[in-house]
């Protein structure tokens, strides 16, 4: 097993009587005896992805109780590292948004999950999203695919977007809009925005800019943050409404309280520019600040000319 593996390599590097160089070897050094759960979560966190990773989680599954545990180990931290906001079914906690999701650690994290729950369609979900974020689209569409099949919603939506984008397969935006629907049927809010979308720029439909706001209403009001960025977009624009900054500001600050980096540099260029609110470089700066901390490029941009 890979845990054996990983063993037999421990092994080995105990037998070096030099001091251990790698920072993950010296971190399970303080930690393989322990029994404090919360200790080896934290190692996982740090050290998921190196050898002593798959160390971490065995102890962790001896002291959560045999395979059961292990099992609920493995899901708890792929729903930690890799769960969507807004997937009404996601497991614990607030989940992860795109803009600042670790690949690097999730991924790891969630094929143990996947293998632990070969057929848990949320785990197939997470595990096809985290892969999208790293761009190994090839690998994250059996992910949806599969996850898809078992009417898990968030997966017919993300494998829309993919045939909206052309990743990982040639673009098709009557099968994205297909998807889209059916994922927006089964209680996706996310997928309704996307509908949006394709309304927006007449993709695989006629253009209706009127359809397009309608559905992104819709969106916003189901609880989707891309719908409430939209209806900034579209309010900002004037692109099916009246042109009106101030119900711009009002939905991209909607967007920004829930955590979406690209609403956040909104705000900070409204607020730099007087568009919709009083002109406030203060104000801008801290938005600037929270949507780089976000993730948000132009925002990092932004503040580098900035001198901030």
């Amino acid at each position: 097993s890979h845990a054996d593996q990983a063993r037999a390599r421990l092994a080995k590097l105990k037998a070096d009587p030099r001091p251990p160089e790698d920072p993950a070897e010296r971190a399970w050094a303080a930690v393989q005896n322990t029994k404090d759960r919360a200790a080896l979560e934290d190692f996982i966190r740090r050290h998921g992805n190196s050898i002593y990773g798959i160390l971490a989680r065995a102890r962790l599954a001896e002291l959560t109780g045999g395979a059961g545990g292990q099992d609920s180990a493995l899901v708890r931290e792929c729903d930690g590292l890799a769960a969507n906001p807004d997937d009404a079914a996601r497991g614990g906690g607030a989940g992860i948004r795109w803009d600042v999701l670790d690949s690097n650690q999730a991924v790891p994290a969630c094929r143990s999950a996947v293998a632990a729950r070969p057929d848990d369609p949320r785990m197939m979900y997470q595990l096809g999203r985290v892969l999208d974020k790293q761009g190994a689209f090839a690998e994250a569409l059996p992910m949806y695919r599969k996850a898809a099949d078992r009417g898990y919603p968030e997966a017919m939506n993300n494998l829309g977007i993919m045939f909206t984008n052309g990743r990982g397969v040639p673009r098709d935006d009557a099968e994205a809009i297909r998807l889209f629907r059916k994922a927006a049927d089964g209680g996706s809010a996310d997928a309704i925005t996307n509908l949006g979308f394709m309304y927006r720029y007449g993709r695989g439909v006629p253009p209706n800019l009127e359809e397009a706001v309608r559905l992104f209403r819709k969106a916003a009001d189901a609880g989707s943050v891309e719908g409430m960025y939209w209806l900034g977009l579209v309010y900002e624009a004037g692109a099916g409404v009246g042109k009106d900054e101030a119900e711009a500001f009002k939905w991209y600050h909607k967007a920004a309280d829930m955590g979406v980096a690209s609403a956040m540099n909104k705000l900070g260029v409204m607020y730099a520019n007087g568009s919709g609110v009083g002109k406030d470089m203060t104000e801008a700066v801290r938005w600037y600040r929270a949507a780089a901390a976000a993730g948000n490029p132009d925002a990092k941009a932004t503040l580098t000319s900035l001198g901030n």
